[in-house]
């Protein structure tokens, strides 16, 4: 993986993507579930929200406190993860090395989590599965494949936080 590590200007091409991610992560983690939190209408209008208060499927209406909550936590630990990585990375402070580990395991925790609290509809047989597949899937790949990105970025340049 010397790629990762080949510098390019500031910081080398892994670092570059782990900033790239963060900004990401900030966007997605902590401004979109944000919207999440202060209009579930604007967050599903969006397209950040997939439940509806107001669905006849009762599994659909009774996710929807579990997904605001979800959003809340989000907002309150995501955010200082994702600056104090920023900032950490930047200043190439091992406080960098830690926040962007933790966003980004947070990231695969949340992928497995969200898959596999759909999938248990199927497990449990308690509702349709198809109604859920596509975006349990999505979310799985996307999250689960750009927090897996994020760590191995990172710990290919760990070297990068030791202080010289």
């Amino acid at each position: 993986m010397n790629f990762l590590t080949k510098p390019m200007g500031r910081f080398s091409f892994g670092i570059w993507v782990v900033l790239v991610l963060l900004v990401l992560a900030l966007l997605t983690g902590s401004v979109g579930q944000l919207i999440s939190v202060l209009s579930w209408d604007t967050a599903r209008a969006l397209g950040l929200q997939e439940d509806n208060p107001n669905s006849v499927d009762p599994m659909e209406r009774s996710l929807v406190p579990v997904e605001w909550g979800t959003a809340v936590a989000d907002v309150i630990l995501q955010t200082p993860v994702i600056l104090l990585a920023l900032y950490g990375i930047i200043r190439r402070h091992w406080i960098g090395l830690a926040g962007a580990t933790m966003e980004f395991t947070i990231l695969l925790y949340a992928a497995l989590f969200f898959f596999f609290q759909r999938y248990g509809v199927k497990v449990w047989n308690t509702g349709d599965w198809t109604h859920w597949q596509g975006i349990a899937t999505a979310f799985l790949l996307l999250a689960g494949l750009l927090g897996l990105l994020g760590l191995i970025c990172l710990w290919s340049n760990r070297e990068y936080f030791e202080r010289k």
